[in-house]
């Protein structure tokens, strides 16, 4: 193996992690310059200033299991899923407008809530 193969190697290996590592970062926090996303801890109440769709990350609480988390919002009550609850930060979907409420069936935690507002 010559030279310039290794070393080819080495930075396709680099490349690779530094996006790997990327994909895998914990969304950001959204605050009044946010750019549609929003990362929330239970209990946490926040507003996503865009226009068209704000994906909404919530960290689960530690604990033991899997449990459904269910939203409310303007367009009716559903499921946005079953995670489970050791910490991990999980996409429960994108809200285009209104306030949406947020609960995590079979524990006792306060209620989550993200309100949108764009250019409407």
């Amino acid at each position: 193996m010559n030279t310039y193969s290794a070393l080819s190697r080495s930075l396709l290996f680099i490349l690779l992690l530094i996006l790997v590592t990327a994909c895998n970062s914990v969304p950001p926090k959204s605050d009044n310059g946010n750019t549609g996303t929003i990362t929330l801890k239970v209990g946490e109440s926040a507003t996503c200033y865009t226009v068209g769709s704000c994906t909404v990350y919530l960290v689960m609480p530690l604990a033991k299991g899997e449990y459904t988390v269910k939203q409310e919002g303007p367009d009716g009550q559903w499921t946005a899923g079953t995670y489970a609850a050791e910490g991990q930060t999980v996409l429960l979907g994108k809200i285009y407008s209104g306030r949406t409420k947020f609960t995590i069936e079979g524990m006792d935690t306060p209620d989550t809530w993200v309100t949108v507002l764009g250019d409407d």
